[in-house]
C-alpha cells in the first residue's frame, strides 16, 4: 500500500521493540526516514540497524529516557537536524512498572506522570514548530 510517505521524516519514541518498533518498521517500509528511540543505547542501535537493513531507508537511533524533561527536546532537535526537518511525530513510551497502589512512593508516581503524560506534552511542544 502506498501511503505517500516516501521521503517523509519521522520520530518514533519508545521504538526499539514492541509497538513502537512495528510502527517505525511500517513507516520505513513506506519509504519514510525514521529516527527511533530507546533508553538503552545498544538496543536502539540494534533496532536501527535491523530496520535499515530490512528497508534500505535512513534510520537513526537515539538513546534517551523521555521521562527526563530535557530529553524530548533533544530527540526532536537531533531528528530534525539529521533529516533537515520533521514531518511525523509518534509519541510512544512504555508504561510505569506494575504494582499495587500502596507499593509506590511519591517519586515513583512522579516518574509515572512524567513518562505517561508529560513526555508526550514535551515531545509535541518541541516538534510543533516543525510539524506546522
Amino acid at each position: 500500500m502506498d501511503l505517500h510517505l516516501k521521503d517523509k521524516r519521522a520520530l518514533i519514541t519508545g521504538s526499539s521493540r514492541g509497538l513502537g518498533y512495528a510502527t517505525a518498521l511500517a513507516l520505513a517500509k513506506e519509504g519514510c526516514r525514521v529516527a527511533i528511540n530507546s533508553r538503552d543505547e545498544a538496543k536502539v542501535a540494534a533496532a536501527a540497524k535491523a530496520i535499515a537493513g530490512e528497508t534500505g531507508v535512513q534510520v537513526i537511533g537515539l538513546a534517551g529516557d523521555v521521562a527526563d524533561p530535557d530529553i524530548p527536546e533533544r530527540l526532536v532537535g537531533e531528528s530534525a537536524r539529521a533529516f533537515g526537518g520533521l514531518d511525523i511525530l509518534i509519541t510512544n513510551a512504555g508504561g510505569p512498572p506494575a504494582g499495587s497502589f500502596e507499593s509506590f512512593n511519591e517519586a515513583a508516581w512522579q516518574n509515572a506522570v512524567d513518562l505517561s503524560l508529560m513526555s508526550h506534552v514535551r515531545l509535541i511542544r518541541a516538534a510543533l514548530p516543525y510539524l506546522k
